[in-house]
């Protein structure tokens, strides 16, 4: 039935646009820091969403001095069915939706080695796009100490692209990484067959390859592309509202057919999918990995049932919120103290430089109180995001939105949420700080 059908066009190379590598992966998997490591930027990291939503790209450190090599730094995603706006980005930019994004020349798939398992879901969606892919096994160290002996050899056999252990946080694997960038597009070919990686139902192949050819004419697509777009369309409604734009209504009723003729064979379409690549990823894991000690609990583990108990956690997590907004108050008080001052200082020094008029009104009154005015509560600011980075990189911060999540889900909002409103409060409390002067 297919073989009558021609394959999608492969796009063309480009000849002098800089070549573009796409990093991508899941959240909390070391990607961010693997992207500072090969460009020598200093990106924001954490563990909550919004840090990567704005575009972040930078040229490749050590790169060929004729070949201009752009790395991209995509927001963290759990798989190609987004869930929020950040994961709707880097699903679109994989999947070429986006103008200002080209088709990728390669894509760095971060997966943490500490939990293989879950990130091979995303690796395995990504290999399917077609892309010429690297593995970058991230935080191996960690899989060593959980008693986790990843084959690599196997792993990149299974996966049939390249997978390159590193710990990105400690600059190891980094040079093996940058060599294979450095000799693009030559050092990397697209996978020999990323279809082979999830076996499907004869039934589910057969309407993909009809909806293929549909994605394919809408614009160039490679074949893999097109085909794993057409899978994501058929099991995933989140994909195909937000590809309805893009493709009008005779893809949406092409899609609703072809999910009428799997029911009516008994192929749930909803799960079918997801069973599909679980199982084909717990192959992956059984053969390429083995476990070299008993399980045992660790000290993360001890910490976390006290600090994510459902009593004990929220009356610590209380008396970590004290103590912290308690010391901004207490350790900014002699800096904001001393802004005051010399805000004060500065404009009475320049008002006596000026002649009474709207001028000095101007300047005084409104340049410089109204400058001062902002500065006076820095101290404040920089304490409070201080206290953040500290929680984060101690692993608080995650277990606090952990804690969150139920009664911020109660507004409609993650438990995630929790972050930002810690930050709103430097300016709710500036209102109580200093005291109004009293009137002589």
């Amino acid at each position: 039935m297919t073989a009558s059908r021609q394959e999608p066009p492969t796009p063309a190379p480009r000849r002098d646009a800089p070549l573009l590598v796409a990093l991508t992966g899941n959240p909390n998997c070391g990607k961010t820091t693997l992207f500072n490591a090969l460009t020598g930027l200093r990106a924001k990291v954490g563990n909550y969403s919004g840090v990567t939503v704005e575009r972040k790209e930078g040229r490749l450190r050590g790169g060929p001095p004729h070949q201009h090599v752009v790395v991209l730094d995509l927001p963290g995603t759990y798989s190609l069915s987004p869930q929020s706006l950040d994961e709707q980005i880097a699903r679109d930019a994989l999947l070429t939706r986006l103008p200002e994004v080209p088709v990728p020349d390669a894509v760095v798939v971060v997966v943490d080695a500490s939990n293989l398992q879950r990130n091979l879901f995303y690796a395995t969606q990504v290999i399917e796009l077609g892309h010429p892919t690297i593995i970058a096994l991230n935080m191996a160290d960690v899989a060593r100490e959980n008693g986790l002996e990843v084959n690599v050899e196997q792993l990149s056999r299974a996966l049939g692209v390249p997978v390159l252990p590193m710990v990105a946080s400690k600059g190891e694997g980094i040079a093996e990484l940058r060599v294979l960038l450095n000799t693009l597009p030559h050092s990397l070919t697209q996978p020999a067959n990323p279809a082979g990686l999830v076996r499907v139902r004869p039934e589910i192949e057969r309407e993909a390859a009809s909806l293929r050819d549909r994605i394919a004419a809408l614009g160039q697509r490679h074949a893999a592309t097109a085909r794993a777009e057409a899978l994501l369309l058929l099991g995933d409604d989140k994909n195909l509202e937000n590809n309805l734009p893009r493709a009008g209504g005779e893809l949406l009723q092409q899609v609703h057919e072809a999910r009428a003729r799997l029911e009516a064979e008994g192929i749930d379409w909803r799960t079918a999918l997801i069973e599909a690549r679980y199982t084909a990823v717990s192959a992956i894991f059984e053969d390429c990995v083995r476990e070299t000690a008993p399980d045992q609990e660790t000290l993360s583990d001890r910490l976390d049932r006290v600090l994510t108990h459902r009593v004990w956690g929220l009356v610590i997590l209380a008396a970590v919120l004290t103590l912290m907004f308690q010391s901004i108050f207490t350790f900014a008080e002699l800096p904001m103290t001393l802004l005051e001052g010399v805000v004060g200082w500065v404009g009475r020094e320049v008002g006596t430089l000026l002649p009474p008029g709207d001028l000095r009104s101007l300047i005084v009154d409104g340049a410089i109180a109204g400058v001062g005015a902002v500065l006076v509560f820095l101290p404040q600011i920089c304490l409070l995001f201080l206290f953040i980075g500290f929680l984060e990189d101690t692993g608080y911060m995650a277990r606090a939105a952990f804690l969150m999540d139920r009664l911020m889900s109660k507004v409609g909002l993650h438990g995630k949420s929790f972050i930002p409103m810690l930050s709103s409060f430097a300016c709710a409390c500036r209102a109580s700080w200093p005291p109004a002067p009293s009137k002589a």
